[in-house]
């Protein structure tokens, strides 16, 4: 599902895309972001080195680009140094989310957030396996694999969630980008 998905939305961005931009308007957006990419590249490694469990938190209004700001800081060069620094010689999990309203439920739910940051870390991760799935792993070894597994239950997404988040500072450190807070289906409280 997520790769069809993921095919799916690049192509659409991309036929919509070349039917409108041209140049000078791609040079515009990409100045206009510059100084905003600056600004965050310039703090976000002295909040690195801070020690502290605080959140880094970009806010902004309605479609003022917050996407594609995270987008672009994703893709900057500098921001792997910046992490491997950080995690100071533990392996680096990095896992991002993109939250949308008008998506399916796992598009915009926590349950969906944690399913895929899971997804994200094992799969770039295999051997957190025996650690944040180990219920899961032992019965794949018993029957090797020989059997359609059941789907998740809630209660152990969070705990398989709980545990890669406990795992974190010990044998890895883990990164979580997520954009689209705001469009969860839950109060904002």
């Amino acid at each position: 599902m997520g790769v069809g998905l993921n095919h799916r939305t690049k192509a659409m961005k991309a036929i919509l895309l070349c039917l409108w931009d041209d140049a000078k308007k791609t040079k515009k957006r990409e100045q206009q972001f510059s100084p905003q990419l600056n600004k965050v590249m310039g703090s976000f490694p002295d909040w690195l080195e801070r020690p502290s469990d605080s959140t880094y938190w970009m806010t902004g209004k309605p479609s003022s680009g917050k996407s594609t700001l995270m987008k672009s800081i994703l893709a900057q060069p500098q921001l792997q140094s910046y992490l491997e620094k950080w995690a100071g010689g533990l392996p680096l999990v990095v896992v991002t989310f993109y939250a949308w309203h008008a998506g399916f439920t796992l598009q915009k739910s926590f349950s969906g957030l944690k399913r895929t940051l899971l997804v994200q870390a094992l799969h770039s991760h295999p051997r957190l396996l025996t650690i944040v799935v180990p219920r899961r792993w032992a019965v794949v070894q018993i029957l090797r694999g020989n059997t359609t597994f059941p789907l998740w239950e809630n209660w152990e997404v969070d705990e398989s969630f709980d545990a890669l988040l406990s795992e974190s500072g010990k044998s890895l450190r883990l990164v979580i980008f997520i954009d689209g807070l705001d469009e969860f289906d839950v109060d904002a409280n």
